[in-house]
């Protein structure tokens, strides 16, 4: 952290665990280059200022009829209203999910996207259910690598 932000290179390392986090948990992760706008998902965007931004995307027929409707200044329209019950049911359960894996964020931030956005800021050092799994893939290999040693020295040695 430089100045009170993020370093481009650990804000990417944190967001591409947070997508990792998120997908384990079964939730779809937009890709970053879907320039059409048709996937629906989690978002995970990054900002050297801010932190990392994670929010939900509807399926884009969702998103166009409230656009539609939002355009028509019907603001209360059964697709807006699906639209944003749909956003905030996401991220209430993409914050249980982030805060289960040792995540910071203020859940009261809002900025421009009120009710649907997280801001990321950073990462407790606490263990978490990756690096119980590292530890044991890991343990497992070490107990691999000895079993392949000794058979291996055994067959040298017949």
């Amino acid at each position: 952290m430089v100045n009170g932000k993020m370093d481009k290179l650990h804000l990417e390392w944190l967001a591409t665990r947070i997508r990792g986090d998120l997908a384990a948990a079964g939730l779809p992760i937009v890709d970053e280059l879907d320039v059409t706008g048709t996937m629906a998902g989690v978002e995970v965007q990054t900002d050297v200022d801010e932190g990392i931004h994670v929010s939900w995307r509807s399926h884009f027929v969702v998103t166009t009829v409230a656009r539609h409707e939002y355009a028509r200044l019907q603001k209360d329209g059964p697709g807006a209203r699906f639209d944003e019950q749909v956003c905030i049911a996401m991220r209430a359960a993409m914050a249980t999910i982030l805060r289960a894996s040792g995540y910071v964020f203020d859940e009261n931030y809002y900025g421009d996207y009120t009710g649907y956005a997280l801001w990321i800021s950073g990462h407790e050092e606490v263990p978490s259910w990756r690096d119980w799994h590292d530890k044991q893939r890991s343990r497992l290999s070490q107990i691999q690598y000895r079993l392949v040693t000794t058979l291996q020295s055994q067959k040298r040695e017949d």
